[in-house]
């Protein structure tokens, strides 16, 4: 890749063991491989990557960024939502891949949703016992 590209992610997720790497593996739904049974100690990673001058040189968008999935070992591939297939672009993967799998994106303030204390609804008045 040259000196263009930058090795280290910038960021980067892992996971491992079965049923936890089965959910965002199946979710993302890649084009090569069989994701009916997740091996015993199976690892899935996403990694967000940069070129290296990427925000020190003007750039249009996020276009100097790209996202990688690896499950066990293999680059997965999106040829179908990604010009290049194994490496999507910050756009592709926010604007195509992710709401084709049926991410739901919010634009609400976490912070103060956060803040809200809810109620327990599950607590009743205490139980009425019926004498006869």
């Amino acid at each position: 890749m040259g000196d263009l590209y930058s090795l280290e992610p910038k960021f980067m997720l892992d996971s491992g063991h079965d049923w936890t790497v089965s959910q965002p593996q199946l979710f993302m739904n890649a084009k090569n491989g069989n994701f009916t049974v997740a091996p015993y100690a199976s690892t899935w990673r996403m990694e967000l990557h940069s070129t290296k001058d990427c925000g020190v040189t003007p750039v249009v968008g996020y276009e100097c960024y790209w996202v990688e999935v690896w499950w066990n070992g293999i680059l997965q591939s999106f040829d179908d939502m990604c010009a290049a297939p194994t490496r999507c672009t910050w756009s592709e993967f926010r604007n195509t891949l992710l709401p084709s799998r049926g991410f739901v994106e919010t634009t609400s303030d976490y912070e103060d949703e956060c803040k809200v204390i809810l109620s327990d609804s599950t607590k009743t008045e205490e139980p009425v016992i019926s004498r006869r």
